[in-house]
This record gives structure tokens, C-alpha cells and sequence, in this order.
């Protein structure tokens, strides 16, 4: 559950509009934003950046429904509590050894394919 009335907030403070716009985010809505976005896999590096760090999701698949009437996914395979690092990715079924996809890559649509395992991948997102 979400502090307060900030659950009640996110779809007006939290759109991408929202981000350029710093005044109108409440503290409680950024965190809320971020909980979010933390928890289907990717975050905000920096809002209005267009970077996105890529994390461990708290679910095993998440859609997106987008405003271009597009679908972006992120399937997270074998993710629990003990399996939490991330040991490969692929974007669209291209390989991506780096832990961070961009704002252009989710509005187009697609598939964020996250192979997890119980222990981190030093080999994996060091580009």
C-alpha cells in the first residue's frame, strides 16, 4: 500500500508530462513514481533524461499498454526474492549487455527479455 493519498495521485502526477513539469510532483508521488517504474524492471536515471536503468523487477512479466496503441513487455524468467540478478537480457530478441534502455526503446513497443539468477552476472551490463 502506498503512503497517504498518494495512490490517488499517481495517474495525475505521475505521466510523462508530469516529469517536466517539477512543481506539480509531490515527494510522495516521486517515490511512488519510482516504486513503480522500480518494480516492472527499469527506472528513471535521471526524469527527463530519457535513460532508463534497468533493475530487478518484482514480477515475472509486466504489459505496458502504451498511447501509440503499442505493448511494451518485460519478462523477467525465474524472478523471485532469491533470484534477483539480472544474468542476461535481450531487447526485441537483440542481445543487451548494458543496464540501461532509453525512453525511445519502451515508446516503441517491444519485449524486455530478463534471464535472472540467484547470484549478479559480473559479465553482464558492463558496457
Amino acid at each position: 500500500m502506498l503512503p497517504g493519498n498518494t495512490g490517488n495521485n499517481l495517474s495525475a502526477n505521475c505521466t510523462a508530462g508530469s516529469w517536466v513539469k517539477p512543481a506539480k510532483i509531490t515527494c510522495s508521488s516521486c517515490k511512488a513514481c519510482w516504486y513503480i517504474f522500480s518494480a516492472m524492471g527499469f527506472f528513471p536515471v535521471t526524469p527527463g533524461s530519457g535513460i532508463y536503468a534497468i533493475g530487478s523487477p518484482f514480477f515475472n512479466s509486466i504489459t505496458i499498454q502504451l498511447p501509440n496503441g503499442k505493448t511494451f513487455q518485460v519478462i523477467a524468467e525465474s524472478c523471485s526474492k532469491k533470484n534477483k540478478y539480472i544474468q542476461s537480457a535481450t531487447l526485441n530478441g537483440n542481445v543487451l549487455n548494458t543496464a540501461f534502455i532509453s525512453h525511445k526503446d519502451i515508446a516503441a513497443g517491444g519485449k524486455l527479455h530478463l534471464v535472472m539468477g540467484e547470484r549478479p552476472n559480473k559479465e553482464w551490463g558492463v558496457k
